[in-house]
């Protein structure tokens, strides 16, 4: 039997779903996709709050990450942060293995 998506570190079943609704079904067809390497440019990142499904939730709107333009370093961590001239730009080879890449970004839940 293969081994689920959600076998994968930081893959949940959110994302198991929606790869499933694409087709890809087990850990193995996602890894034999594999990953590209070499520069990507992360720019205009948001959030926004609403709804779970069909339930509509009462959170504020707008824009839940304070720094999704990239404008300074602030609130954004991980391997592949990397500012210049207000975009992110990692460079996958540089951090190792593909999958390892990370780019976190804080949001502040309610």
């Amino acid at each position: 039997m293969a081994d689920p998506i959600s076998s994968i570190r930081n893959l949940g079943p959110a994302v198991e779903e929606s790869f499933g609704r694409a087709g890809i079904t087990s850990a193995e067809e996602l890894r034999e996709m594999g990953a590209d390497a070499g520069a990507v440019d992360i720019d205009n990142v948001a959030v926004f709050a609403g709804h779970v499904g069909m339930k509509t939730l009462n959170y504020p709107t707008g824009n839940l990450l304070p720094n999704g333009g990239f404008d300074s370093i602030a609130d954004w961590s991980g391997n592949a942060f990397n500012l210049v001239d207000g975009v992110s730009r990692a460079n996958v080879e540089a951090v190792g293995n593909p999958w390892d890449v990370n780019l976190s970004g804080a949001v502040e839940l309610l």
